[in-house]
């Protein structure tokens, strides 16, 4: 789907293929500029960036260590105003904020604003932003709990073309286990680790790892981070289990390809891309949300009691047993399948971008 008549304004928290956390956003970025006749961005921080030639990023000023908020905003304020002409839709990623310090001027200019938004809280600054913007895109009601007819649900998106790796052929007796996502008390890990102490009491002649990636964002994170390293040492856990800090986002269709088993405990109720990244590999998926009930019901993946870690032993115990973590399983093309038919990355950038060009 191309749209030569959007040129289209991308404002971003951060704009780096080597992020942990949003270096997926940059391959969006690729593949909105497929399609648009120009994409301007501004992001408060810049890192590695390799963009077409109709791109043009501009940051705020994060990436050299500067901390003004009155200084960030002034140069955000700035932007708009020097690069009023090079656009006529507006797509901000995640920030409601940002809706709220531009708002009056792109109503003004009568163009149109979409807003992404992933996740469970519903605040003020996301309440305010609703009463600017044209619409709110979202990946699911777990995802966007705001009440509001502006809101479209439009799904996930997985670049699959990445994840079709050659899946590691593993020993018959390894379980290799791989959690990623950020480190937080609401990710539940604790759970995942006391599951691989009472895995390892019940099977003597069986191996399990488990490698959890991900980086602590707060204060509160870094010191989960350290709780989840005295429980490891308090269950003589140091062989089996690591922590092994943040990932880069294009590193992990690579990095899945070495297990056979991916495992989730969040406790937010919201639909985690990785998850589906994971499926996307071909690995089986264990998760204790609800939020996956598609997934469920396709039978690609399984589910245990939330906090249960006894369960989720006793669930790894049973697929190993009937062979679902082998490579040759046809769960792994089947989880593949599915995802690419329900949450292709260029299918979820057309249906923004048809959202945005009927307001022109």
């Amino acid at each position: 789907m191309a749209n030569k008549k959007l040129k289209l304004l991308v404002i971003t928290q951060k704009v780096d293929l080597n992020d942990s956390n949003l270096g997926f956003f940059h391959e969006w970025l690729k593949k909105i500029a497929e399609h648009v006749d120009t994409l301007t961005i501004i992001c408060l921080e810049k890192g590695a960036v390799k963009l077409p030639k109709n791109v043009s990023v501009f940051s705020l000023g994060k990436e050299n260590q500067e901390k003004m908020r009155l200084v960030y905003i002034y140069r955000f304020y700035k932007l708009l105003w020097q690069l009023r002409g090079r656009y006529n839709a507006v797509f901000v990623h995640m920030n409601p904020e940002y809706v709220i310090l531009g708002g009056l001027l792109w109503r003004m200019m009568k163009y149109p604003v979409t807003l992404w938004y992933v996740h469970k809280s519903v605040t003020a600054h996301l309440w305010l932003a609703e009463k600017f913007v044209t619409h709110i895109v979202s990946a699911s009601p777990e995802s966007c709990r705001l009440q509001s007819k502006k809101i479209i649900f439009v799904g996930h998106g997985i670049n699959t073309d990445d994840f079709r790796n050659p899946r590691k052929v593993l020993p018959v007796n390894t379980i290799a286990m791989i959690s990623i996502g950020r480190i937080a008390s609401s990710k539940d890990l604790k759970t995942l680790i006391l599951a691989v102490y009472y895995f390892k009491k019940q099977n003597l002649t069986q191996q399990i790892f488990l490698d959890i990636y991900g980086a602590p964002i707060t204060k509160y994170d870094y010191k989960y981070v350290d709780a989840l390293h005295s429980l490891i040492g308090e269950l003589d856990l140091e062989q089996e289990v690591h922590v092994r800090g943040g990932i880069i986002h294009s590193h992990i269709p690579g990095i899945l390809a070495d297990y056979n088993l991916f495992l989730h405990a969040s406790r937010t109720g919201s639909v985690d891309k990785v998850v589906l990244e994971a499926l996307a590999a071909g690995l089986p998926v264990v998760t204790s949300s609800d939020a996956y009930m598609k997934e469920l019901s396709a039978n690609v993946v399984f589910q245990f009691p939330q906090g249960n870690s006894r369960s989720l032993a006793q669930l790894i115990e049973k697929l190993h047993g009937f062979g679902i973590l082998e490579s040759t399983n046809p769960i792994s093309e089947k989880a593949h399948t599915y995802i690419k038919n329900t949450y292709d990355l260029d299918q979820l950038i057309d249906k923004i971008l048809v959202i945005m060009s009927n307001k022109i």
